[in-house]
């Protein structure tokens, strides 16, 4: 499993990405041995991409808070090619084991069964990591997209705050601000 693969959403929920670079084995070694701490888990299959410019979940989305997201917008639908699917893990109750609760589960509709909100990144944003933003906590956003930053922060989902920093010796090397971090837990707002 590499770090671009997993997207923590909040005390009760994480999102992991398997496809290309990571793999249910890795998946379910963290789940069986109650390495992830989160009550809910959401396994984003790729299974019909499998690009290298897509190569980690954080290539194609990203959480802004607990209500809004970036998302690369080819990859949502049923009727998509690059589509992704949800398998959802959830803990037994009284115990620290998961269970598949749910199953085959298109991204987009996941994300609004959850609440979540999603600002759609077009193609060529999405090759120039648009999706790879770093979430502080608090709607607080680092991105390395200006164009993009703008778009999240006129959006009426969004309310907080983006920086947008210069990152282009990463972005240049298949990487950018949340692949060169990795965010197990965010501070919460009571």
């Amino acid at each position: 499993m590499e770090g671009g693969d997993f997207v923590p959403h909040s005390r009760d929920l994480a999102f992991i990405g398997i496809g290309l670079r990571s793999n249910m084995e890795a998946v379910t070694c963290l789940m069986d041995n109650d390495w992830l701490g989160y009550r809910r888990v959401a396994v984003v299959r790729d299974e019909y991409d499998t690009s290298q410019d897509r190569m980690h979940l954080d290539c194609v989305f990203g959480l802004l808070s607990e209500t809004c997201c970036v998302c690369y917008e080819q990859m949502l639908g049923d009727d998509s090619p690059k589509k992704r699917l949800v398998d959802e893990y959830s803990m037994i109750s009284g115990t620290r084991a998961y269970e598949k609760t749910r199953e085959g589960v298109e991204f987009g509709s996941y994300l609004a069964d959850n609440g979540i909100n999603v600002i759609t990144i077009p193609h060529e944003a999405q090759l120039e990591y648009a999706c790879n933003i770093l979430n502080l906590g608090e709607s607080r956003i680092v991105s390395v997209h200006p164009a993009m930053a703008r778009k999240i922060v006129s959006s009426p989902h969004f309310s907080g705050d983006v920086q947008v920093i210069d990152f282009s010796p990463i972005t240049s090397m298949y990487g950018a601000v949340h692949c060169a971090s990795q965010v197990v837990r965010r501070r919460c707002v009571a």
